[in-house]
This record gives structure tokens, sequence and C-alpha cells, in this order.
């Protein structure tokens, strides 16, 4: 079965609602390398995470909350994306999301043990658990299908994307609402985890349009061996009749230089591709988005080829000239993976 995005929104600290994700991320990366910073989005702050008041009173939701939530009302009020209150049981909620509330964790647990649980704010509380994002995202639209939160570290998207495609196959919903979202405080910065963004797509079984994708690969290697990972991005290919693609776009932990040299090695000489984006030269280090990035960025490439002379960005291989398919590779330290095609229809 093909699944399709029907509408995307997303928020990035200094590219809010730009009008090309490829172009935002562009600018990102050259803004990144200009200043001396480490990597695209790392770098760069949220000054306010519902800067337009979207979401009304909302001094007691966490971070996190007010910015999924903020770009989901950018997303749902559109005309074409509004939910029908009949249909309301026909849209799932999938939400992305790690170490999202750890502020909120350690202020609650501070005050508990120092002046006692009769101290702790009630409405500090529901800003612990990982699932609220997701929870308040359908209590904004009274959406009343599956909610489900992700936490799997790099691959927690392409695991949220795998669960919505089932339940879009067996009919239970006609509309899955992918989410992810990233914030700092001070604990992320202390491990290097910077990156703040929020992303929301609307995904539906695929009718029309120009670009198509399919359910994800999930797997792990013992250890670090090429040719257990080449065998499984060939057979998740061959599903697809197809035996290479045009561009891979690497999301996820950088690799150590002798894994991009093996990476390289494999995907050239399977016959996979000649061209490797490492993408994280422009999505800069977090934890739960780089897939959906690379995702978005993938949609965005295949539906108009002239962004990808835009796109800046370190290659293992040569730079494609055009893209009519592209698979997003994750990797991780476990040696876990993931992977997702889509193509040009």
């Amino acid at each position: 079965m093909y699944f399709s995005i029907q509408a995307s929104a997303y928020q990035l600290p200094t590219a809010e609602a730009a009008p090309s994700f490829a172009n935002a991320l562009a600018n990102l990366s050259d803004s990144a390398s200009t200043s001396g910073q480490p990597g695209g989005l790392s770098a760069q702050k949220f000054t306010h995470y519902d800067a337009k008041g979207l979401l009304g009173k909302s001094r007691h939701l966490s971070s996190a909350t007010k910015l999924l939530c903020s770009t989901a009302v950018e997303l749902m009020e559109r005309p074409d994306n509004r939910i029908d209150p009949g249909a309301a049981t026909q849209v799932g909620v999938y939400v992305a999301a790690d170490t999202i509330n750890l502020e909120d964790d350690f202020e609650f647990d501070i005050c508990a043990r120092n002046l006692g649980p009769d101290f702790v704010s009630p409405l500090k509380a529901p800003n612990t658990l990982s699932n609220v994002v997701g929870s308040h995202l359908a209590r904004l639209y009274e959406i009343q299908g599956p909610n489900c939160t992700i936490a799997a570290g790099q691959h927690s998207w392409l695991q949220s994307l795998d669960i919505a495609q089932l339940a879009l196959q067996a009919g239970t919903i006609q509309r899955a609402l992918l989410g992810v979202v990233e914030v700092s405080s001070v604990y992320h910065q202390a491990c290097q985890q910077e990156r703040e963004l929020a992303l929301l797509l609307d995904v539906v079984p695929h009718r029309s349009g120009k670009v198509r994708f399919v359910e994800p690969l999930l797997g792990r290697m013992p250890s670090w061996k090429p040719s257990l990972l080449q065998a499984a991005l060939q057979n998740y290919l061959a599903k697809y009749q197809r035996q290479s693609v045009d561009l891979v776009m690497l999301a996820g932990e950088p690799l150590a230089a002798k894994q991009q040299d093996g990476l390289a090695s494999m995907c050239a000489g399977a016959g996979i591709s000649a061209s490797i984006l490492c993408g994280e030269s422009l999505f800069g280090r977090g934890e739960s988005a780089s897939a959906a990035c690379g995702m978005l960025l993938a949609d965005n490439l295949l539906q108009d080829n002239s962004l990808l002379a835009t796109l800046k960005g370190d290659y293992l291989g040569s730079a494609p000239s055009s893209v009519n398919s592209i698979l997003i590779l994750s990797l991780d330290q476990q040696y876990a993976y993931s992977a997702l095609l889509l193509e040009r229809v």
C-alpha cells in the first residue's frame, strides 16, 4: 500500500513558516557555517514556543506542548485540513518524542523532595508525561481516534509512521496526524542535544499526487556489518520492484569516518545509490526529528527537482543531477537501522 503527505506544517526557530523546507534548511546551514556553529539547527533556539498566541491561555502547558500544538493550529486551521466533527474517530494522532519534558520532570521532583508532594502543583504534573503533547493535540480538535506517543530515540519518527500506516491499512482511520517535537532545556544542553523544532504531517493513503511512500524498514544488526545492512536494504527495495535509488539521505547520529566509508562503498558497490547526503549537516544534532526532517525535505525535492540545486550539505559520493527516488536511512550506535522509500509517481 502506498501513502502520501496531504499537508504539512513546521516551525523552525529562524525560519518559521518558510515557503520551502529545502530553502529553509539551506539558509540555516549557511548561517551555521558562517557563524562557526556546529551544523544546521543545533545552534538555533525559540524565543517563545507559541509566539503567535494560537493556544490562548497556555501558561501551564509544557514547552513541547505549546510548540507542537501551535504548529498543529497552523496546519488544521487551513480550510482544506479542518476535521469534520462526524469523522473525529477516523483521525489518529502519532507523536515521536523522547525527553521533551525533562525540565518539568526535574521541577516536579525537586519540589516533591524538598517541600513534599502536597506542594506540587497539580497543573504541573501532566507535563511530566511524554504523551501529554499528543493528548492535548487530540483534545484541541476533539479527535477520538488512536493516540500514540513513541519514544525510540532517533528511530521514533519511522516507528510512529509504521504504527500509523498499520491503522491506515486496516481501515481503522482515514487520516494520520504525525508529529515530532524537540525542545531544549539546561539538561538537554548539558548533553549537547540543543535542536528545537516541531513538525506535523497529515498522512493519508495515496490516491493522487506527485510523491508517494511505502512502509518503513525497521531492524537491527548484531554488530557493524555493512553486508547485513546491504541485504536488508536490497530486500526492502526489491519488495517494491526497485534495485536502486537516486539519493540516500542519512538521518540520525553522525557515523564514524570508517563507517561512512564502509556505507558509501556498500551502497555504490551494491548498486543501491552513488549519492549519499549526510542530513546531520543540515538538520543539526537532536533526538527524534532527523528522519522527519529528511522525509519532508525528500518530499519537497521530489515535488520540485529545481530545489536540489539550492540544497547545501555533505555528500558521500557524487551529488545527483536529478531525483526520482529517495531512501531515508537512519543508523544509530546500537546498530539499529530504519529506512523509508519515497518516489516520484
